[in-house]
């Protein structure tokens, strides 16, 4: 594999990073174009990006909040506080021709290697049961059932401490 470089998203991206969401989340989960474009353009310091040949092939993307845990309004424009303490992750995807090759965890890292630097308290995130065991190699710990009811799924609250 050639090496990832990380970068922030940019409004050309929009595409591809819309392909990689409907390749990794059912309708019902995925954010549309309308909100990727929103992410990339208002939130565009914690939309991070894995480059492979100057191809983005996969992303990561989040918000600071007040919030304890995501909640599904958190999925909405409008709802990042920039002085919230905790970085929810909204989205963490990788095009499936390159999965299980440290694609995720290398911008993971760098997420949570940034929330440190920039003096967040906490990250939060939701999973799926067959992924807690994967976010907890990271230093996050499940919370139970999350009051999220997301594209109708039943997801697990995680929380990484940074303090």
């Amino acid at each position: 594999m050639n090496e990832l470089s990380i970068r922030h998203a940019e409004p050309g991206d929009l595409d591809p990073l819309m392909k990689i969401e409907t390749d990794s989340f059912p309708p019902a989960e995925a954010a549309s174009c309308a909100t990727l474009a929103y992410r990339i353009s208002d939130l565009a310091e914690w939309f991070l990006v894995g480059m492979l040949d100057g191809v983005p092939v996969g992303f990561l993307n989040g918000l600071t909040t007040r919030k304890a845990f995501i909640e599904d309004d958190i999925f909405e424009p409008g709802n990042s506080h920039p002085d919230g303490k905790t970085l929810a992750i909204l989205s963490l995807a990788v095009s499936p021709d390159f999965r299980c090759k440290g694609l995720a965890a290398a911008l993971l890292n760098s997420c949570l290697e940034t929330a440190r630097q920039r003096g967040l308290e906490r990250v939060v995130l939701t999973c799926k049961d067959h992924l807690i065991h994967y976010y907890q190699r990271f230093g996050f710990m499940e919370h139970g059932i999350s009051r999220s009811v997301h594209g109708g799924a039943v997801w697990h609250d995680m929380e990484c401490r940074l303090l």
